[in-house]
């Protein structure tokens, strides 16, 4: 009886002691899941690119082969796609194609397509490029694969063939998916693909309104209308992208393409977006006396019940923008924005146009020639002396420039002696601008700056001084 009694407690112990090591062991588990999806949520999701379009050049980069979520640029994946099958005969602008119910239960934006309606392959496709609409993607995607998950995995495939390595889609709208992840220079492959294979649909892109049934939806892409020589090509936003622009501009002959992920805001994308293509426009002697001025949100009053929060800017520019696609992103997210050290686009100074037209590109292949840039240096402390400046934005008055001076200097109190700065004016069609700037760094010492500055919420991009 006693040897039963000890041999019991031993088998209980046992059990006791297995089952805290196997609870430990799922809290454990779970903290790990818990810690690898904080990583996720907190690792930077600002990229962008910008190619010369012609020869595939790649002209500025920054995160460009990290992936990231295209959002609606998912859409002109699924347009390409779509010219194709018109390209090959299977399609026509003119045919009408049935709305099933899982198209019309989409999420916004969207057309408002009925199940058991018939849309034209033309309203659908302006319907994608003007309203980014999803029931009129699943329509597509039904039409032409059967199903969208099937038209997901014909979508990826395509994607192998123009030379798209890293992108994977799981469905035809941008709507959110986890697995659903390209990258910057991925998306500068398809938008160069889709200029050349399809230079009559291309022309579609710079839309800037379309009718459907009584309604009239304008282009989410507003630079196109504000920027000198874009002419498409698609914006996009889910909570775990950012707000997202794929871009197309030509002057003088030249053509550039560029791609922005992770924006905070629409503004502050389109801003970048700008920037970065004037720069490198300048590059080629495009530079234009009456360059576009991007239009920037209204700097903060003194009076704190008169400023917007982040959350409720994001909010109505979703809205506007009409790609509310997942709940509105957190306030304050650190977005890294620093270009490459390049000379911004001078709207005071005029320059001859380029010499020639370049010759009329090919197609681009499977092997498009996108070359990769040196990764970014690492952040350490250089002294203060170099050709590299940080720009904190661009504002309406010259008083608003000082004052974004003095609080970059605030935050960045180590450098605050020795600093040098300017309020560059800036004279363009819109009037007098002011570039407020921190002058003579080192492109190391810059880049650190700028990435401080943006994680405490205010505009930043380094330049080369001039």
């Amino acid at each position: 009886m006693r040897v039963k009694k000890s041999l019991w407690m031993k088998v209980l112990t046992l059990m006791v002691v297995l089952g805290l090591g196997f609870a430990a062991s799922m809290a454990e588990a779970r903290e790990s899941r818990h810690q690898a999806a904080k990583r996720v949520k907190q690792a930077p999701r600002y990229a962008h690119i910008v190619v010369d379009a012609a020869s595939g050049k790649v002209l500025d980069a920054e995160y460009a082969d990290q992936t990231r979520h295209p959002a609606s640029l998912t859409k002109v994946m699924t347009l390409y796609m779509t010219f194709a099958q018109i390209k090959a005969g299977k399609l026509s602008m003119n045919k009408p194609l049935r709305v099933s119910a899982r198209a019309a239960a989409q999420s916004p934006s969207k057309l408002g397509l009925k199940a058991g309606q018939t849309i034209k392959v033309r309203d659908a496709v302006l319907g994608l490029i003007t309203r980014s609409a999803n029931d009129a993607s699943v329509v597509l995607a039904e039409a032409m694969g059967g199903s969208e998950s099937r038209f997901a995995q014909l979508m990826t495939r395509q994607a192998r063939k123009i030379g798209m390595s890293k992108t994977v889609y799981r469905n035809a709208s941008g709507l959110p998916h986890p697995a659903q992840i390209t990258t910057a220079r991925d998306q500068a492959i398809l938008a160069r693909a889709m200029i050349y294979n399809f230079p009559d649909f291309y022309e579609l892109f710079s839309t800037a309104s379309f009718e459907f049934r009584g309604n009239d939806y304008h282009n989410h892409n507003r630079l196109m209308a504000s920027y000198n020589g874009m002419d498409g090509i698609k914006t996009g936003y889910i909570r775990d992208s950012g707000f997202n622009l794929m871009a197309s501009a030509m002057r003088n002959n030249k053509r550039l393409v560029g791609v922005v992920f992770g924006g905070r805001t629409a503004d502050s994308r389109n801003e970048q977006m700008a920037n970065l293509l004037d720069r490198n426009f300048e590059r080629f002697g495009t530079r234009l006396a009456d360059a576009t001025q991007v239009q920037r949100a209204a700097p903060p009053t003194a009076t704190p019940t008169a400023t917007p929060t982040l959350a409720s800017k994001v909010a109505a520019e979703e809205q506007a923008e009409g790609d509310a696609d997942d709940l509105v992103p957190p306030a304050h997210q650190p977005v890294i924005q620093a270009a490459r050290d390049e000379t911004p686009a001078n709207a005071t100074t005029s320059s001859t146009a380029a010499s020639a037209a370049s010759a009329a590109p090919s197609a681009p292949s499977a092997e498009v020639r996108l070359a990769g840039l040196p990764a970014a240096p690492a952040l350490t402390s250089q002294p203060l002396s170099g050709n590299s400046a940080v720009q904190l934005g661009q504002f309406r008055t010259l008083a608003d420039g000082h004052q974004a001076i003095a609080v970059a200097i605030r935050m960045v109190p180590g450098f605050s002696g020795n600093l040098f700065t300017q309020v560059q004016e800036m004279s363009g069609a819109n009037g007098m601008t002011y570039r407020p700037k921190l002058l003579g760094l080192h492109p190391t010492t810059a880049r650190q700056m700028c990435e401080r500055l943006l994680a405490q919420g205010n505009s930043c991009m380094v330049v080369v001084s001039n």
